[in-house]
């Protein structure tokens, strides 16, 4: 996988990926770039184009002010996308709050990976704080269970020598992609702008002051 710079590690952790559909199915590849990386991308222009579950609308004019923004990871065996998205099912007169939706999708080891067969999961307000924590290195993992209309999908995190081990599953497939240290500032920040994008009375300095603080509480309650 590429990195964002520095000097390349002596070793990177393995991704992996578990296919579980039956045997003899066939799935359409789709091709990213041949070179594995890291990307950030950030487009002024609209809002995000999200083919997602209905729990999840996209970011609109009147919408927090970041648009769309959006990193992606590719592993060997599997790619991450991560992006900002909004909540569905809000008030009209309450201020649009957003999330961070993560898709995962296989790959053959050649830079084509099966977008179209990927697996959707929708961080929950609730949990943004968590990833962030994860992330900047205050807690060293976490899993999430039971998302998904049918309470089958997770998420895992986890710390490892050379960066972060990201798990996404649902019933049918589980895909593994590993995070360089050096490459967790894209995501990281993704997170904080969906966080501070829901408390527009705050600076970033004070949501990460309070993510810091509530992640200590509850690793001492562990």
């Amino acid at each position: 996988m590429g990195r964002l710079g520095g000097d390349a590690p002596s070793a990177a952790p393995v991704d992996f990926v578990e296919v579980l559909t039956p045997p003899g199915e066939d799935m359409p590849l789709e091709t990213e770039p041949a070179a594995l990386r890291v990307e950030s991308s950030a487009d002024a222009l609209g809002a995000p184009k999200i083919d997602a579950p209905s729990v999840i609308a996209p970011v609109t004019a009147t919408g927090p002010s970041l648009l769309r923004r959006q990193s992606k990871v590719f592993g060997q065996g599997a790619a991450l996308t991560w992006e900002i998205a909004a909540l569905a099912d809000q008030a009209s007169s309450a201020h649009p709050l957003c999330t961070v939706m993560i898709e995962a999708a296989a790959g053959d080891g050649t830079g084509r990976y099966r977008w179209d067969d990927k697996v959707v999961f929708m961080l929950t307000l609730r949990e943004l704080p968590q990833v962030l924590g994860v992330l900047m290195g205050w807690s060293s993992a976490l899993e999430f269970k039971f998302h998904g209309k049918l309470k089958n999908k997770s998420l895992v995190m986890v710390h490892q020598d050379h960066g972060l081990h990201v798990r996404l599953s649902d019933a049918r497939q589980r895909l593994s992609v590993p995070v360089l240290h050096a490459d967790r500032y894209p995501l990281t920040m993704l997170v904080l702008s969906a966080l501070c994008a829901n408390e527009p009375t705050l600076d970033s300095q004070a949501v990460l002051s309070v993510c810091r603080a509530t992640t200590q509480v509850a690793r001492r309650n562990d």
